[in-house]
């Protein structure tokens, strides 16, 4: 039985269903406010920074899995297809 056997059997009842549908979710709710509202900067106060997570800005933490790797609408799309591909490859035996 080889590690990844091992580890699901292990943890897969923590799993999270969809999990990569919701972080695709919440990539495009960011870059269509980052789009649309580039006064706001919300992008700005998800990115992990170290210093700001110590002086309290804790949601940095998980947050900066959301902040869109790029600003072209047509590249944020395909990247988002591809993370929603790779996360329903993934499952597929589950």
């Amino acid at each position: 039985m080889n590690l990844l056997n091992k580890l699901e059997r292990k943890f897969g009842r923590y799993y999270i269903p969809n999990l990569m549908l919701y972080i695709v979710i919440g990539n495009l709710i960011v870059f269509i406010f980052d789009y649309l509202f580039p006064e706001l900067l919300i992008s700005s106060y998800m990115y992990f920074d170290r210093d700001a997570v110590l002086g309290g800005q804790v949601w940095r933490v998980l947050s900066f899995i959301l902040v869109p790797f790029n600003s072209n609408p047509v590249f944020m799309l395909i990247s988002c297809y591809f993370y929603w591909l790779i996360g329903k490859i993934g499952r597929a035996h589950v």
